[in-house]
């Protein structure tokens, strides 16, 4: 099957037209808005995953908390600047040298200084250590 030349230059039009528009469209963000029951406790993942991460609501905008003593590795990785191999040296220095006693003390897992430390400090959290040694 062969085309007309006009009929060629209209193909190629439109595909690079579709080419152009898909190539804009990867660019583009939704937002959608989402609204939370106002409750005593906001965790994010109640009764469906782990208990590890909190959701807490500032100002129309959530943080989520990663509570260091029960928390897994995927967990951890959420954090900015903390990958999968620091994460998962976190959770075996806390299986290795016991529970954190507060979140400065993350500082003694190889990778994370003073700066890192800095920057991941707001998410993270620490419940109450008893309770957390009763779950193991």
């Amino acid at each position: 099957m062969y085309f007309r030349y006009q009929d060629q230059k209209a193909l190629l039009f439109a595909s690079l037209f579709g080419l152009l528009c898909l190539w804009t469209l990867r660019f583009q963000t939704v937002s959608i808005p989402v609204s939370f029951p106002e409750t005593s406790e906001n965790t994010a993942v109640s009764g469906l995953y782990h208990v590890g991460v909190e959701l807490v609501s500032q100002n129309d905008s959530f943080l989520f908390q990663v509570d260091i003593n029960t928390a897994d590795w995927s967990e951890f990785a959420l954090l900015p600047g903390i990958g999968e191999v620091l994460s998962r040296r976190i959770v075996e220095s806390r299986e290795q040298e016991g529970l954190f006693q507060s979140p400065k003390e993350i500082i003694r897992v190889k990778g994370i200084g003073e700066k890192k430390f800095q920057k991941i400090a707001p998410y993270l959290i620490i419940r109450d250590v008893q309770e957390a040694n009763s779950k193991k």
